[in-house]
Parts: structure tokens; C-alpha cells; sequence
């Protein structure tokens, strides 16, 4: 006597939840990671491990007002010029382009301090685990 057990056993279903995952959940890896980083020009830095504490302090503009680092008073190009300029399956990407003046700030150069606004991130590292891992155990339920 043999007793069988026919059928798909949710396999199809977990096979289109991940086809859609795969195109999806890079997008929303690299939105949060622009958030992130994005975050971290409100606070002053502090969004890269390299950058823990915050940024060096600014000096006092010529009328005496203190306004945020790197955001500016007049539009905060580099702020606003944070984009995703990839999201992929096999390659995420989040940048600022367009901006001459970025490299200058992020590095250092020019006698300017660095302020790390872009780099590795243990916080969002964990964060995009978060994220995905979510998402597989979402998978397998559906």
C-alpha cells in the first residue's frame, strides 16, 4: 500500500513571489539606503561609520546664524542631488552626480574637513538585512 500526495505544494506561488521580489525588493533596498543617507545630512552626519559623532561643526556665517553642514541656506544642492542611480538585482547604487564640489567635502580635499555623507554603514547594513529577510519569510508563507 502506497499513499501519495499530489499537487504543487505552494511551490508556484513561491516561485511568482519571488520573481516579483527580485524586481521589486531592489528598489526598495535602494530607496531606503538613499533615506538613510539622506538622513544623515538633517542630523549633521553620523549616517556612515566613518562619520559616528557627526560632522566637524561649521563656523558662524558673516551675520552670525548657525545653519545645518552641507545643507545650506540656499537649496542645499548636494542634499538634494542624492539620488538612486541604480537598483538592480545584481547592483545597487545610491549617489549624488552633478555635483563638482561633492568629492571635496566626502574626502576631505582642498584643506576642507571630511564630512562622510556616503560609505559603509553597519546601521544600514542591518537595516537591508531587515528588509530582505522579511521579505523571504514573506515569500514562503504566500
Amino acid at each position: 500500500m502506497s499513499i501519495k500526495k499530489t499537487g504543487s505544494f505552494g511551490i508556484g506561488k513561491a516561485v511568482r513571489a519571488y520573481k516579483l521580489a527580485k524586481s521589486s525588493l531592489p528598489v526598495v533596498i535602494a530607496n531606503n539606503s538613499k533615506n538613510h543617507f539622506s538622513q544623515g545630512f538633517r542630523q549633521s552626519g553620523g549616517q556612515t561609520d566613518a562619520s559616528r559623532g557627526g560632522w566637524q561643526r561649521r563656523k558662524k556665517d558673516p551675520k552670525g546664524a548657525q545653519r545645518g553642514i552641507l545643507i545650506g541656506r540656499k537649496g542645499g544642492k548636494m542634499w538634494k542631488a542624492l539620488q538612486v542611480i541604480s537598483s538592480t538585482f545584481s547592483k545597487i547604487e545610491v549617489g549624488i552626480l552633478g555635483i563638482a564640489y561633492a568629492e571635496r567635502h566626502k574626502e576631505g580635499l582642498d584643506g576642507m574637513p571630511q564630512r562622510e555623507f556616503l560609505g559603509k554603514s553597519a546601521q544600514l547594513d542591518s537595516s537591508n538585512r531587515k528588509i530582505i529577510l522579511k521579505e523571504l519569510n514573506d515569500i514562503f508563507k504566500r
